[in-house]
């Protein structure tokens, strides 16, 4: 068992995508990757990564790289899901279930479960602090400003789904979350 706490070195893994790619957790270019264990049939996955499918552009801005790694064994049906529901970030796996090395490496026993490295192989953030607005965001400015992308990308997600649609007051406001020391966003060049 792996204890993968904030500040543990996160256990490096290579692996190839449902595309063929092969990928390398150390040699990511990001600032930050965020590094999600989850499956088809997982009912709060199918909640989760769509919503963090829509919010792509963000994570970009805020400089994380998703690598999606799937505890099912079918590769056929992952595909499917990938493809039903247009994911656009890296989808891996060895389609080795619970007992894939890097299912065991991170002592995955739920999922979702999440953890965002940095470029130094450290763990900056865990599920808890992705989604819950904890004492640590406030000393933490990598957890911080994946906390602000997430924030963001849920009011914008909320609103949409409220709304039908983005309004400039829903994107003033989402901006302000993402930015906060940017001012009025009306006040901007361009």
């Amino acid at each position: 068992y792996t204890d993968l706490r904030i500040g543990a070195k996160a256990p490096d893994f290579e692996i190839e995508t449902i595309d063929g790619e092969d990928i390398t957790l150390s040699q990511m270019k990001s600032k930050h990757t965020l590094v999600i264990f989850w499956a088809t049939w997982c009912e709060n996955c199918k909640e989760e990564i769509p919503r963090i499918n829509e919010a792509i552009s963000l994570f970009k801005r805020a400089d994380v790289d998703i690598i999606a790694i799937s505890i099912d064994e079918d590769e056929a049906e992952i595909k499917k899901y990938v493809k039903d529901n247009h994911i656009s970030f890296k989808v891996a796996s060895d389609l080795l279930g619970w007992e894939g090395r890097i299912v065991t490496d991170y002592a995955v026993y739920a999922t979702p479960s999440m953890f965002i490295v940095n470029r130094d192989m450290t763990i900056v953030a865990t599920f808890d602090e992705i989604f819950k607005e904890m004492s640590y965001s406030k000393t933490n400015p990598a957890a911080k400003e994946v906390l602000n992308y997430r924030q963001a990308m849920l009011e914008g997600y909320n609103l949409v789904k409220e709304n039908g649609f983005l309004s400039a007051n829903h994107i003033i406001k989402i901006h302000h979350i993402v930015e906060p020391e940017a001012g009025d966003l009306r006040k901007l060049p361009g």
